[in-house]
């Protein structure tokens, strides 16, 4: 109850003041037309006035000094007071046409605030896109390497009888085999998944770099002794199509990123080809 009553005391003076402001407004706008009919009318009169004083001084000639005086004050007056209203309806004229030039940069300049706006709201609806694509694609990786490898079940793995042959000095390895070697590259990926997400969390004085370096000298021993050089080779190598960090990742991250990612695209292959 007490912080409704506060914010009834906030905001209510200036939706007051918004009120006043309006009504204001227009009785300014109304009094300007007032006064623009006024003048309109006034000069209307003094022209009348200059036009009778004209017929009248034909008609009926001054015969004294002092009528022929009166005439000319007559018709100066009226000369100095149609020129001092058309001055008048030229100054007011030209306000209200500097005010309505500034209306007018107003409403461009409002045009351009909203331009803006839509362009940063397209620019936020594309960067979410990209983070959502790039979610997918290591959900499916995690999917690759965990339960893809294991549609086959177990029971299949299980009647198989295990037999090794060796072909130009490389062994093939059964069904078995190769599931546990895919759960391995699994475990790795998941590692390397982790890693990369610590490029965006870590400050520059932990631990990152070496624990990525140790990943990255595990995942060569394991395939050397496990597979054989060449995949040793391939995954050094990385991928060849490397992908963009997010914007999110920070600049002296961004090589890390790449160096990870890139592992963990070729791992993914590796277990594809393992199936």
């Amino acid at each position: 109850m007490g912080d409704r009553k506060r914010r009834e005391g906030r905001f209510a003076p200036t939706a007051l003041v918004k009120r006043t402001n309006h009504y204001t407004h227009t009785e300014w706008y109304n009094f300007c037309m007032w006064v623009d009919t006024a003048l309109s009318a006034a000069l209307a009169i003094v022209t009348i006035l200059i036009a009778y004083l004209g017929v009248h001084v034909t008609l009926h000639p001054a015969e004294s000094a002092s009528a022929r005086r009166w005439y000319k004050i007559g018709f100066s007056g009226c000369a100095i007071s149609a020129v001092s209203l058309v001055i008048w309806q030229g100054i007011r004229n030209g306000n209200t046409q500097s005010a309505f030039r500034r209306d007018v940069q107003e409403a461009t300049n409002e045009a351009r605030r909203a331009r803006d706006e839509v362009d940063n709201t397209r620019r936020d609806l594309q960067m979410e896109n990209a983070r959502r694509q790039q979610a997918e694609k290591d959900l499916e990786i995690l999917v690759q390497a965990t339960g893809q490898s294991t549609r086959r079940g177990i029971t299949e793995d299980i009647k198989k009888s295990p037999i090794t042959v060796e072909v130009s000095g490389h062994p093939i390895r059964d069904n078995a085999q190769n599931k546990q070697i895919r759960e391995e590259l699994g475990g790795f990926i998941a590692r390397g998944l982790a890693l990369r997400q610590r490029c965006l969390t870590d400050d520059t004085k932990s631990s990152l770099e070496n624990d990525a370096q140790k990943w990255f000298e595990e995942a060569q021993i394991y395939l050397e002794h496990n597979l054989d050089s060449a995949y040793k080779i391939q995954f050094i190598q990385g991928s060849p199509l490397p992908i963009a960090p997010p914007s999110e990742v920070p600049e002296a991250r961004r090589p890390l990123w790449q160096g990870i990612n890139s592992r963990m695209l070729v791992l993914s292959t590796f277990v594809d080809q393992l199936k």
